[in-house]
């Protein structure tokens, strides 16, 4: 009885472990999939972020590039995986390069001319397993009147 008892404790230990490591992988996954990094006019942003608050960001920053993602919903990853767009602009304009987990396990990045873009499409959209961790935005310094203008 004693030996089960240890036994159970231990278990429990165990278990107690690995969810604390569990939310805390996952808070950090997750804080990791909404960072934004702004260098001048390179933008380095988590796939988890909002399309349309980027835009909107950056729009008020000066930078020009997004404008046309201020209505559209959803996350930068997913605005990868479809090549979003609107008004004759579309990610592909903006993206210099994606980091993905590979269907290995790899991280990897992927540039422009390797994501296969076109209409509502992209290589990571062809090629399930692939995940997208983050994205490299180049934009403009703009006219923040002017951009106003086209939100």
């Amino acid at each position: 009885m004693r030996q089960q008892h240890l036994q159970d404790d231990k278990l429990t230990q165990e278990l107690n472990n690995t969810s604390v490591f569990n939310k805390t992988m996952k808070t950090n996954l997750t804080n990791k999939l909404n960072e934004l990094k702004i260098e001048g006019e390179s933008i380095e942003v988590g796939a988890g972020y909002s399309l349309q608050r980027l835009a909107l960001e950056t729009s008020n920053l000066g930078l020009e590039g997004l404008e046309f993602a201020t209505g559209i919903p959803g996350s930068v990853g997913g605005s990868v995986y479809m090549n979003a767009g609107a008004y004759n602009n579309s990610m592909s304009n903006v993206i210099k390069k994606v980091t993905v987990l590979t269907p290995e396990l790899e991280v990897k990045d992927l540039y422009n001319n390797e994501l296969d873009f076109s209409y509502r499409d992209s290589f990571i959209k062809k090629n399930p397993g692939y995940i997208v961790l983050s994205v490299t935005l180049e934009l403009k310094k703009g006219n923040i009147e002017e951009m106003k203008k086209d939100i």
